[in-house]
C-alpha cells in the first residue's frame, strides 16, 4: 500500500479525507501505530482517553511525567488530556497515532453539522 494510500486510510479513521499527498503527511504504519507519549508532537491526531480521536497541540515533561494538551474537537479550545488515574501520564504511555504531519484544514475533527428537522405542516386527513 503507498503511502497516499496509508495517509488515506488513516485520515478516515480520523474522520476526514487528506488533501495532502504522501510526501506531505505520514499516515500511521504498523511500527509507529503505537507510539509512547515521549514521542508526541503537536499536530498528531490520536485516539486520546475515552476513545475520543484528538490533535495534540502540546506536550509538557516534568521529570518523568507528561502533560498532554489537546485542542478539543467538539469547542476548538485547548483541554489537558488525564489519564484513568493521575493527571499526568508515565513515560510508557503509549498513544494510538492516526497521522502525523497533517494540516488541520486537511482533517477536521469537528462533529458534524446536524440538519435542522424540517417543519411539518399538518393540513388535514390523509
Amino acid at each position: 500500500m503507498g503511502t497516499a494510500r496509508r495517509a488515506l486510510f488513516a485520515s478516515l479513521l480520523a474522520g476526514g479525507a487528506v488533501a495532502a499527498g504522501g510526501s506531505q503527511a505520514d499516515a500511521a504504519t504498523t511500527g509507529t501505530t503505537h507510539v509512547p507519549v515521549s514521542a508526541l508532537r503537536a499536530g498528531d491526531v490520536v485516539v486520546g482517553p475515552g476513545g475520543l480521536v484528538v490533535r495534540i497541540s502540546a506536550v509538557v515533561r516534568t521529570g518523568s511525567r507528561y502533560t498532554v494538551k489537546a485542542i478539543d474537537p467538539f469547542d476548538g479550545r485547548a483541554v489537558v488530556l488525564r489519564p484513568r488515574i493521575g493527571t499526568t501520564f508515565g513515560g510508557t504511555q503509549r498513544f494510538v497515532l492516526l497521522l502525523r504531519g497533517v494540516p488541520t484544514s486537511a482533517v477536521p475533527l469537528a462533529p458534524e453539522p446536524v440538519a435542522p428537522v424540517p417543519a411539518v405542516i399538518d393540513g388535514g386527513r390523509p
